[in-house]
């Protein structure tokens, strides 16, 4: 089982933070040395394009123990344990906001930028056993500038 979260509001033209309470397929939570890479794409769901793909650097972002005192992860709690009886998270990245490509501006107002709605797959390749995906949609609110 793995949960993931994404923190906070996500505004149009601001990064993400992205956070998960990651397990390999074998069920176990992953650890930096059971993971061979890490990558990720970033899609456009409105207009089906690609905007970024990319690999993460496994050290910084996946942790060995679950991390239970960060203020951002509200998904579960020590006094409230997820289904797994777990609670904290063993992954964080921050994707920015150039990873999102340009935002359209609406034909209601000149001044309203309009966001798609992107998917973010991030694929963990374990060192032994098959690939897993966690995947997370974001439509980030408009901005108006």
């Amino acid at each position: 089982m793995t949960i993931g979260i994404l923190t906070g509001t996500v505004h149009a033209g601001s990064g993400v933070c992205l956070m998960a309470r990651l397990r390999g397929l074998d069920g176990n939570l992953v650890t930096q040395a059971s993971l061979s890479s890490i990558t990720y794409a970033i899609r456009d769901l409105t207009d089906a394009v690609t905007d970024s793909t990319g690999s993460l650097t496994i050290s910084s972002v996946i942790f060995d123990s679950l991390q239970q005192n960060d203020l951002r992860w509200r998904k579960d709690s020590q006094s409230r344990p997820g289904p797994d009886g777990q609670h904290g998270y063993n992954f964080r990245t921050v994707m920015g906001a150039t990873l999102f490509g340009e935002f359209t501006v609406a034909t209601a107002s000149p001044y309203r930028v309009s966001p798609s709605t992107f998917q973010i797959d991030v694929k963990f390749t374990p060192t032994s056993g098959q690939a897993f995906v966690q995947s997370w949609q974001i439509t980030p609110l408009p901005t108006y500038v």
